[in-house]
C-alpha cells in the first residue's frame, strides 16, 4: 500500500475535522522532538476533538515523540475514560490531568507539558520567568505556579492544579516543568516554543553574572498586550493564513515525514 493510500485508509476512520486535529497534534509531537523538548516517554501533548468537546487526543506512552503518527494517538473522555486505544496501551497520567484541565477550561483546545533542562531549571527558581527581554515579555505577569506534590495522581491535587492555573495559559510546575494551553494547536505550540527559548535565554543571562538592563513595568505590560493581540488576530483567520504554523508544518514534513499517517 502506498503512503497516500495508507493515510487515506487511516483518515477514513475519522471525520475530517478530527483527522486534521490528529495530523496537527502529531506534527506538534514531532516538532517538540525536533526542537529538543522531548523527555523520553514521560511527557504529553493533547488536543480537544472538535466535534466532541468532552473528548481529547494524546500521545501513547509507548512511543517516542518522533514516532507518533496521527493514527497512533489515543482518545479519552475528559473524565479519563478510554475511548479509542489499543488494549494495554495507555498515556500514563496524562488522560487524568489533561482531562481535568479540559473540563475546567472550555477555552483550551490544546495542552502541552514538557520536562526540558531549561524549563525544569527555571521552575526551580523562586522568581520564575523574569522580564529580561522581548521574548520574555509575552509572559509578563501571565504565568501561574503550582507547588510540586509528586506525580499527579491524586484527584485532590488535580483540583488544586486547576485552581492555581486559573485563567492563565502558562503554568510553571514548581521543581517539575512547563505547561502551556492554547485556544488552538498552533497557539499552544508556539507558546511553548517561545517559553522554552525564554527559559534557555534566562539561564544564559543569569550565568553571565553581568548587570542586567531593567525594563519599565509599563513597557513590559504594553509588549505583553501586543503579543496577546497577535494571538487573537490569528484565531480569527483560517489556519492556512498562519504562515508561521505552515512553516513549522513544512519543517516537520522535511525532518520527520510520516506523521500524517
Amino acid at each position: 500500500m502506498s503512503h497516500v493510500a495508507a493515510a487515506n485508509a487511516h483518515s477514513a476512520r475519522y471525520v475530517s475535522a478530527e483527522w486534521q486535529t490528529r495530523v496537527h497534534l502529531a506534527a506538534v509531537l514531532r516538532l517538540l522532538s525536533h526542537f529538543g523538548m522531548a523527555d523520553g516517554l514521560r511527557t504529553h501533548a493533547s488536543a480537544r476533538v472538535p466535534e466532541a468537546p468532552d473528548t481529547f487526543l494524546t500521545n501513547p506512552s509507548h512511543l517516542m515523540f518522533h514516532e507518533v503518527t496521527a493514527s497512533s494517538l489515543l482518545k479519552f473522555s475528559t473524565g479519563g475514560e478510554v475511548l479509542d486505544a489499543p488494549e494495554g496501551i495507555t498515556a500514563l497520567n496524562a488522560h487524568i490531568t489533561h482531562g481535568a484541565l479540559y473540563a475546567a477550561r472550555r477555552d483550551a483546545n490544546c495542552i502541552i507539558h514538557t520536562h526540558t533542562e531549561a524549563g525544569v531549571a527555571v521552575s526551580c527558581l523562586a522568581d520564575g520567568i523574569l522580564p529580561f527581554n522581548h521574548w520574555a515579555l509575552e509572559f509578563y505577569d501571565r504565568v501561574a505556579r503550582h507547588t510540586y506534590e509528586g506525580v499527579t495522581l491524586d484527584r485532590a491535587e488535580r483540583q488544586r492544579l486547576i485552581y492555581d492555573l486559573g485563567r492563565h495559559d502558562v503554568l510553571l510546575l514548581n521543581n517539575h516543568g512547563l505547561t502551556t494551553l492554547g485556544r488552538s494547536i498552533p497557539e499552544a505550540f508556539k507558546r511553548m516554543h517561545n517559553l522554552e527559548k525564554v527559559c534557555r535565554t534566562q539561564l544564559s543571562i543569569l550565568a553571565s553574572g553581568s548587570r542586567i538592563i531593567p525594563l519599565r513595568p509599563d513597557v513590559c505590560e504594553k509588549t505583553a498586550h501586543q503579543y496577546a493581540a497577535q494571538h487573537d488576530a490569528l484565531l480569527t483567520q483560517p489556519l492556512q493564513a498562519d504562515v508561521e504554523w505552515q512553516a513549522l508544518i513544512r519543517l516537520a514534513e522535511q525532518h520527520t515525514p510520516g506523521f500524517d499517517h
